[in-house]
C-alpha cells in the first residue's frame, strides 16, 4: 500500500492502532450514541477523534491532567477524572451506550463500565487485561451489557487492507489528527533518554518515533 503524498513518514507511523480504531468504532458506534472512553492515551485519542463522526456526546476519562486536555483539543466534549464521571452522568442526566477501555490493563474497569452502562449497551475491551479479569462474575440485576468485545478481533486480510486504505484517506483530508499523537522525535542515538522520559514523566508522551537515519 502507497502512501499518499498528503501523508508523511511520521504520520503513517502511528497510523497502524488508528487503523483498529476506525474498524471498532465502525462496528460497536451507532448514529448517536452516548460514548465514555476509559484511558485517553493514544489508543483512547484516536478512539476520541473517530467515534466523534457517530456519536452524539464523547466523554473520555484518565486521572492525567495533560490526556484530559489533549482530548478536548481533539474534539471530545467532556473530559473528566475518575472521580468525577458519575457526577458528570448525573448532572448532564447522560445515558450510555457505549463504553471503550482503552487503559493498559487497569484492574476495575470493566466493572465501572458495567456500572455506567445502559441496559443492552455496549462494551469494547480495545486494551490488554489481567489474567484474573478474563472472566467476569456479574450479579443476575447487572447482566445488562449486550456485547463485551475484544478489539484485536479482527484477523480478516481484506477488512485489514480496507480499513487500512480507509485510514491513510481520512489521514490524508484531515479528518483525524495522527501528528497531535506525536509528542517527540528523536534521533536514534536518544533511545535511552526517550526511555528513560517515557519512564519517569509518563504524562508528557503520548507517541515518541525514533529516527533511523
Amino acid at each position: 500500500m502507497l502512501l499518499p503524498d498528503e501523508v508523511s513518514r511520521e504520520k503513517a507511523a502511528v497510523t497502524e492502532l488508528l487503523s483498529v480504531a476506525v474498524n471498532d468504532v465502525i462496528k460497536t458506534v451507532s448514529l448517536g450514541d452516548n460514548v465514555v472512553i476509559y484511558g485517553p492515551e493514544p489508543a483512547g485519542l484516536y478512539l476520541t477523534q473517530v467515534a466523534k463522526w457517530l456519536a452524539s456526546l464523547v466523554i473520555t476519562v484518565d486521572p492525567i491532567q495533560e490526556r484530559r486536555e489533549l482530548s478536548l483539543k481533539l474534539s471530545c466534549d467532556f473530559a473528566v477524572h475518575p472521580n468525577d464521571l458519575n457526577d458528570i452522568l448525573r448532572r448532564e442526566k447522560i445515558d450510555v451506550d457505549v463504553v471503550f477501555d482503552s487503559t493498559p490493563g487497569v484492574r476495575g474497569i470493566i466493572a465501572d463500565a458495567v456500572e455506567i452502562i445502559r441496559p443492552s449497551g455496549k462494551i469494547c475491551v480495545f486494551g490488554p487485561h489481567h489474567e484474573e479479569e478474563k472472566r467476569l462474575n456479574l450479579p443476575l440485576w447487572q447482566s445488562k451489557v449486550d456485547m463485551i468485545k475484544i478489539a484485536s478481533n479482527w484477523q480478516n486480510l481484506n477488512v485489514r487492507r480496507e480499513t487500512g486504505r480507509l485510514t491513510l484517506k481520512l489521514v490524508k483530508n484531515k479528518k483525524v489528527s495522527a501528528r497531535a499523537m506525536i509528542t517527540h522525535i528523536l534521533p536514534l542515538e536518544e533511545l535511552p533518554d526517550a526511555m528513560r522520559l517515557i519512564e519517569k514523566e509518563p504524562e508528557k508522551v503520548v507517541k515518541a518515533l525514533i529516527r533511523l537515519g
